[in-house]
């Protein structure tokens, strides 16, 4: 089903209100918490209704204190003493929010018009593993009839739903309640303040008997409601049942929460719920003279709500405001400060998450806020509202489903390092004495101190993978070898077509490549290119890599142990093979090359000595071509290693050098150019439709290899990526938000592929300006030597990784 269908059928089925964001509002990519963080919910969410439900059950005596900490309201004696039982609260909603320690908190409590029923039925619509809010509605309706039915037994009733007429959201919604509820027993009747009418003690509506009222309606605003006074004197009377009992106003008032702090400081709570208080409900008082100039000088502390409050009006967070009009904010409400709590300020976690923009996918961060929503006293779904901003905005505010999930990659923190820059310093100068210089980039700190850790089975499952992927990549360059010329216009290599067909038989993908994959949100692995040709990330992996291990005693599985044994016996095979005198290692003078050739020179100089070769290593644009031989100043070269692309010898004007390189004399051989180019991988999707593949290669394609084409009219999805066939450092690139169908149109030499959504990791970014949290994608780039997986490198950056991205050291779950 397309988007738009699906958008449709929401607006409808589930009664949405139409705007011009009809299509932007509900985002279909999923949000997950860990297990850990779902568990706290339900806990602390349990524990506070518990203790919320026993002092409106118990407001009169146990807790008569807090009578006075309620401001006036119409008609606030009439309900604080009706004198009769009160129904199962059937809605409740409590709003919480993640923060970056790993905590949580609620902001406030919503027991008396809870909103948000139909986010959480869009929620159950869409799949993600373990949806949280899968049997929703449901749910709501059969929790519905068990209140019914203890009131009414199997009687026909008639349940209005009031609600304001004005206010079009709760009109909405009532009509999504009546889809849910009514049925050959309810009747459910629409209706507003002025509708409802008393007749012989009779509650009428449109001339229809009711026996439920399904209120939403606030409490403070029932003085609107026709014959209010007699309406409560027949709820008492059991002759109206109101859901929810207008006495939840007690838990409504924000006051609730300066309220459990005050048990919290008398010691009128039990222990674990003292410790659930203590953690997530952010320190609250009343607004008043005492506090008022703490409040004023102190703003980015505090948040001023007014404690009857709604829909985030009159919602103050000082951090937002300037001093000045932070200043006359607190002008203005002096006068009524007597209506408003004084909250603790807590800096909410951003998450990155994919919005909806005009229809096509963009990756954003976005605070979120978890609405927690109860059916009578049980946890039934959580709805998430996105937000730029602290506060709710309906301008951009938009949804997403919500599943738990435990990430396969996770950010550990190295929390033994007492002043983090004074080290940085310290692991800096050690490892220029080590021969890099890359521990900054330009002031960014680009040696991350702390680790990533993979989990043991998504390791061996990535090992797995990419012997298999390069099985099928090595099938593939091999049939675009034995064809000679017929891939080289796509694959973009016609210039170098001589090079990479110099010898008589295809040996091998790459003597060292890297294969850069990603974990998406729900923990697949997906490949999103290789590089062949000159894979970054050697010195770090290596020299890097075991510097850190050591300095900080990591007791760690490392995945690079074995890195340079192998690739050094696989050049040293091709060595012997060929037996050169002189070996040549070139790259540019740009530092990064300069230090990852030392990997390559290090590894070939020791095979070397034992053969008496001689070895050399230089800058690549001093190397020149007299009478067929290759010449660096005044050394022949026999082979040479090249960490320089092979398309850009005429790029950069040095045509007789590149001619100069074949399959024999380069250790790192041209014919690495055949998977160095994307247009590989839509190679395979065009090759996936014949017999080309077996039944298994296809399978491991479709799980692997992200769907690709050369046209972007023929992609599946609106949701790509548009890659240049031969750049690199992610030059280039865009997704297809971010171009007019104008621009796709105009793109030349690209390749069209499935975005993957990478489930990103929070990190804190330092440079010598400070520190900044970031939601950083991770790469895991997998070296490999022929057909052999070797290492891995991580780094963080970009949803397009450019150069300005932070190494990690990466290790797997579990000890050696």
């Amino acid at each position: 089903m397309k988007y738009n269908n699906v958008v449709d059928e929401l607006l409808f089925e589930y009664y949405s209100i139409h705007c011009r964001r009809k299509g932007d509002v509900y985002s279909p990519y999923p949000f997950y918490l860990t297990e850990i963080e779902y568990n706290k919910i339900k806990n602390y969410t349990n524990v506070i209704n518990r203790l919320s439900l026993d002092v409106l059950n118990n407001f009169k005596i146990k807790y008569n204190d807090y009578g006075s900490m309620i401001p006036d309201f119409p008609l606030k004696d009439e309900i604080m003493h009706l004198n009769r039982e009160i129904p199962d609260i059937f809605w409740t909603r409590y709003d919480c929010f993640l923060q970056y320690d790993g905590k949580i908190f609620f902001s406030e409590g919503n027991y008396d018009k809870p909103c948000a029923q139909r986010e959480l039925a869009v929620g159950e619509y869409f799949n993600c593993n373990n949806n949280v809010n899968r049997g929703f509605s449901e749910n709501f309706r059969e929790k519905f009839n068990s209140i019914i039915q203890k009131y009414y037994g199997s009687k026909k009733i008639n349940v209005l739903v009031l609600a304001d007429p004005c206010h079009y959201e709760e009109v909405h919604l009532s009509m999504l309640y009546r889809k849910w509820l009514e049925d050959d027993r309810i009747n459910v009747i629409f209706g507003g303040s002025n509708n409802i009418y008393i007749k012989d003690e009779e509650v009428y509506c449109f001339n229809r008997h009711i026996d439920v009222i399904l209120r939403q309606f606030p409490c403070e605003n029932l003085y609107e409601v026709n014959d209010i006074k007699l309406l409560l004197n027949l709820y008492e009377k059991n002759k109206v049942l109101i859901l929810n009992d207008p006495r939840v106003i007690i838990l409504q008032s924000k006051s609730i929460f300066a309220y459990f702090h005050k048990l919290l400081r008398e010691n009128r709570l039990d222990e674990g719920t003292a410790s659930v208080v203590r953690e997530c409900i952010p320190y609250t008082e009343l607004l008043s003279d005492t506090n008022f100039d703490e409040a004023r000088y102190n703003k980015d502390k505090y948040v001023i709500k007014p404690i009857l409050g709604r829909y985030s009006e009159d919602v103050f967070i000082g951090k937002l405001y300037s001093k000045e009009e932070w200043k006359s904010i607190l002008d203005d409400i002096k006068e009524y400060r007597n209506y408003y709590v004084l909250q603790e300020f807590k800096e909410i976690r951003k998450d990155n998450i994919v919005e909806l923009r005009r229809g096509y996918p963009h990756t954003v961060d976005a605070f979120c806020n978890l609405g927690v929503y109860l059916t009578c006293n049980e946890i039934r779904g959580i709805c998430s509202r996105w937000n730029y901003d602290y506060l709710t905005n309906n301008e951009t505010t938009f949804i997403t489903p919500i599943g738990i999930r435990n990430p396969k990659l996770n950010l550990k923190y190295n929390k033994n390092i007492k002043d983090r820059h004074d080290e940085f310093k310290k692991v800096n100068l050690d490892l220029v004495k080590l021969g890099f210089t890359g521990a900054y980039n330009n002031a960014r700190e680009y040696i991350s101190l702390d680790e990533v850790i993979l989990s043991s089975d998504k390791f061996e499952e990535l090992k797995n993978a990419s012997c298999e992927v390069l099985d099928i990549f090595r099938k593939v360059s091999e049939f675009v070898y034995k064809n000679k010329g017929w891939f080289d216009e796509i694959l973009g290599t016609s210039n170098v077509s001589e090079n990479i067909y110099s010898s008589k038989d295809f040996k091998y993908l790459s003597i060292l490549g890297r294969m850069d994959w990603a974990l998406d949100t729900d923990n697949n692995l997906k490949l999103m290119e290789l590089n062949n040709e000159t894979p970054a990330g050697l010195y770090e992996s290596t020299i890097v890599n075991d510097y850190l291990v050591n300095r900080y005693k990591r007791n760690v599985q490392n995945p690079n142990n074995n890195f340079k044994n192998i690739l050094s016996e696989n050049i040293e095979e091709y060595i012997i093979k060929y037996s050169p005198k002189t070996i040549g290692i070139f790259s540019t003078c740009y530092y990064e090359d300069y230090y990852n050739i030392n990997i390559v020179y290090n590894i070939i100089k020791k095979i070397s000595d034992k053969y008496g070769i001689r070895v050399i290593r230089g800058n690549v644009y001093n190397l020149r071509v007299e009478n067929g031989k290759l010449y660096y100043f005044d050394d022949r070269i026999d082979m040479i290693y090249r960490y320089f692309p092979l398309n850009w010898f005429e790029k950069f004007n040095m045509q007789d050098v590149g001619k100069w390189i074949n399959n024999r004399n380069c250790i790192n051989q041209p014919v690495t150019m055949i998977g160095q180019s994307k247009s590989i991988f839509a190679v395979v999707y065009e090759m996936l439709g014949t017999d080309f593949f077996t039944q298994r290669e296809k399978g491991i394609i479709l799980k692997y290899i992200p769907y690709t084409d050369f046209s972007n009219k023929s992609m599946k999805t609106i949701d790509y990526i548009c890659k240049p066939i031969l750049e690199r450092e992610g030059e280039g690139i865009y997704t297809r938000g971010q171009l007019s169908c104008q621009d796709i149109n105009n793109l030349d030499n690209y390749i069209f592929q499935e975005r993957i959504n990478i489930k990103t990791l929070n990190y804190i970014c330092r440079s010598t300006f400070g520190e900044e949290r970031k939601n950083l994608f991770p790469i895991l780039g997998c070296f490999y030597s022929k057909s052999e997986f070797i290492g891995m490198y991580c780094r963080l950056g970009d949803l397009i990784t450019r150069e300005n991205c932070i190494y990690m050291p990466i290790y797997i779950d579990g000890v050696v």
